[in-house]
C-alpha cells in the first residue's frame, strides 16, 4: 500500500494532539492521522502544550512521524488514526 502526505499545514486539535492528512494512492482514500501532545513531548522535543512549541517539534519529527503513520495506517479504521507515544 502506497501511502503519501499532501502538502498541507498540520492542525494544532483541541487536545493538543496534532492532525495531519494522508493518502493511500492506490484509492485516493484520505487518512486523517493524529499525533497525540503525550508522543510529541516523550519522543520530538515538546516542552509545552504552545501550539508554537507543539508544530515545531511535529515538524523536527516529521519524517519518523510519516514512517511510523504508514505502518499504522493500513489499521485505520473509518478513515482515522491516532499515534501514540508507545507506537514510537
Amino acid at each position: 500500500m502506497k501511502i503519501y502526505f499532501p502538502k498541507a499545514d498540520p492542525v494544532v486539535m483541541p487536545s493538543g494532539a496534532i492532525a495531519f492528512s494522508a493518502q493511500v494512492k492506490s484509492t485516493g482514500q484520505i487518512i486523517t492521522v493524529e499525533i497525540t501532545e503525550e508522543a510529541l513531548r516523550a519522543h520530538f522535543g515538546a516542552t509545552s502544550r504552545n501550539p508554537h512549541d507543539l508544530i515545531a517539534a511535529f515538524i523536527e519529527g516529521k519524517r519518523r512521524i510519516h514512517r511510523v503513520a504508514r505502518r499504522k495506517i493500513p489499521l485505520a479504521a473509518a478513515g482515522r488514526y491516532l499515534l501514540v507515544a508507545a507506537d514510537f
